[in-house]
């Protein structure tokens, strides 16, 4: 059986990693390009050119569906901390093996499939969908 402390280590671990992918997606620089793609919407004769509107708003798509994902990895982790606040207080070990479970399955399933799809997208793969043992 796993206990807190192992649980606290883990989930360390899990921070390390959700910041290393916020580093390899570079989200502060795509939450800066969504701010520039949405002011040129909002500037007059915007629809005039309708290629170069389609591909800002195809482009703010797509950095907006990165962020989404990313912003819900970070919100499992951030519940995975909250998790592990509750189990300290209620100090029962037998919650943090249910914990454990339930953060590798969530948090890293997601960071992971968060991870292909970008690397995919960026290599110019589409994917329709990812799925592995262990995902829901």
């Amino acid at each position: 059986m796993i206990t807190i402390d192992e649980l606290k280590a883990k989930l360390g671990g899990m921070k390390t990693a959700v910041d290393d992918l916020r580093d390899a997606l570079s989200i502060e620089a795509s939450e800066k390009r969504l701010a520039e793609l949405e002011h040129q919407m909002t500037m007059p004769g915007f629809y005039d050119d309708q290629a170069r509107s389609q591909k800002v708003i195809s482009e703010m798509g797509e950095v907006k569906n990165k962020l989404e994902r990313f912003g819900k990895l970070s919100t499992q982790y951030e519940e995975a901390e909250t998790l592990l606040l509750m189990i300290e207080e209620e100090n029962d070990p037998s919650l943090a093996a249910a914990a454990d479970a339930s953060c590798q399955r969530q948090v890293f399933c997601s960071a992971y499939k968060s991870l292909l799809v970008n690397f995919y997208h960026i290599v110019g793969v589409k994917t329709a969908s990812i799925s592995f043992y262990g995902s829901q």
